[in-house]
């Protein structure tokens, strides 16, 4: 089953979290995202199914102890802004 999401979701709410401080932990995430812990592991899951589909990593696993640390691959996360930043002047330029 593939799972489809947007970045204006709790999918891409999390995705850019996890960008902006990487190293973060789930109850990090949980905290200041006001949203379960279980809510953002399953996301995770999500984000990180989707990356294993594509065969390239978009969220690196750092485990220590019994922490797990999250991180976006740093060369999705550019192509993604990237792509974002092209599809927002599109969606700006033809809504005008």
């Amino acid at each position: 089953m593939q799972v489809r999401w947007t970045l204006a979701s709790s999918h891409g709410l999390i995705f850019f979290y996890i960008l902006l401080h990487p190293d973060c932990t789930i109850k990090e995430i949980a905290k200041s995202l006001c949203l379960t812990r279980r809510t953002v592991w399953g996301i995770i899951g999500h984000l990180r199914n989707t990356s294993a589909e594509q065969k390239r990593p978009l969220i690196k696993i750092r485990k220590s102890g019994r922490t797990h640390h999250y991180q976006v691959d740093e060369r999705f996360a550019a192509l993604s802004i990237t792509d974002l930043a092209k599809e927002m002047q599109t969606t700006y330029v033809s809504s005008k």
